[in-house]
């Protein structure tokens, strides 16, 4: 869920009396430009970083150290929704994350003294302005975010400490050699998209006649343990992810339907794309299972979602 593991253990506590930003947060993120959309609320937002220490398991610069999880040139890679769901349920975005869940940031609210003391501490000093005035910018900016979550169906977000922290990764720039790297990443990553894409041209592509193809069933089953078993349950029984032994679909129960949600994904849902991890045999071989288990009633099967098909 792997592309990417975002975020990691926070272990050392920082009182908002003393807080300071560490000089790697100083040295790569610099407090955004008052034309930002979230300025104060980036600023809340690393403190969080610092106060849960985010830095004890990652680096704000690609680093060949394997103890750190690089987070260099994090800023627009996904939406915010996708970085609300990780902090949630980690597991569900990035299936072997060991990162622990957040949730809790959920229903923190943003504190004014807290604010107050990263202003005076900041490197930013804006005497003129009035702090309740920078408070009320701040929920301003802190209900710009929680509006765009609402596009994706998450409510009950508003002036809470998970928007500051989603402001401040999404401004979390590229290095030089971030940069660099991402230029071959991104070639890589368009080589594959055209094998796909010409793959899925023809009506009869590899992948549908593998999955037509009973003998990918126990193929396919290793496949499922191993990658959707996490979401969607040992059984397909459902977890994080709709149960798939139903006849109840989100998402259409034709075989096509199913082949384009394993390829290319439901970001918003938490369902990742699967086309650059899975061959076009593979993706056929897991659907293969996947039709097979339609029927079976296993155990604690999560109730019906979607329509039936």
């Amino acid at each position: 869920m792997r592309h990417f593991k975002i975020l990691g253990v926070f272990i050392i506590l920082v009182s908002v009396s003393s807080f300071q930003f560490s000089s790697e947060i100083e040295t790569n993120i610099k407090t955004p430009t008052s034309d930002s959309s979230t300025h104060w609320l980036t600023l809340y937002g690393k403190y969080i970083y610092q106060h849960e220490s985010c830095a004890n398991c990652h680096s704000l610069v690609d680093t060949e150290q394997s103890v750190y999880i690089s987070l260099d040139g994090l800023s627009g890679k996904y939406p915010n929704s996708w970085h609300y769901n990780h902090l949630l349920e980690p597991q569900m975005m990035v299936p072997d994350s060991k990162m622990p869940v957040y949730a809790y940031l959920i229903d923190k609210p943003l504190n004014q003294q807290t604010f107050n003391a990263i202003i005076d501490q900041s490197i930013v000093q804006p005497s003129a302005i009035n702090p309740n005035t920078l408070w009320q910018i701040l929920h301003e900016e802190a209900q710009y975010v929680a509006n765009d979550l609402k596009k994706y169906g998450i409510e009950n977000t508003q002036s809470t400490e998970i928007l500051a922290i989603i402001a401040y990764l999404q401004k979390i720039p590229a290095s030089p050699i971030r940069r660099q790297k991402d230029s071959i990443i991104t070639a890589e990553y368009k080589r594959k998209q055209q094998i796909w894409d010409q793959v899925l041209i023809d009506s009869n592509h590899v992948v549908m006649k593998n999955a037509l193809d009973k003998t990918n069933i126990p193929a396919g089953k290793i496949i499922f343990k191993n990658n959707c078993s996490a979401c969607h349950g040992i059984d397909g029984e459902g977890l994080i992810g709709p149960n798939l032994t139903d006849e109840y679909w989100i998402n259409g129960a034709k075989l096509s339907h199913v082949i384009n949600t394993i390829v290319n994904g439901i970001p918003e849902k938490g369902m990742m794309a699967w086309r650059n991890q899975l061959t076009p045999l593979e993706v056929g071989q897991v659907t293969s299972y996947i039709f097979s288990i339609k029927g079976f009633k296993p155990k604690h099967a999560k109730q019906k979602q979607g329509m039936k098909e």
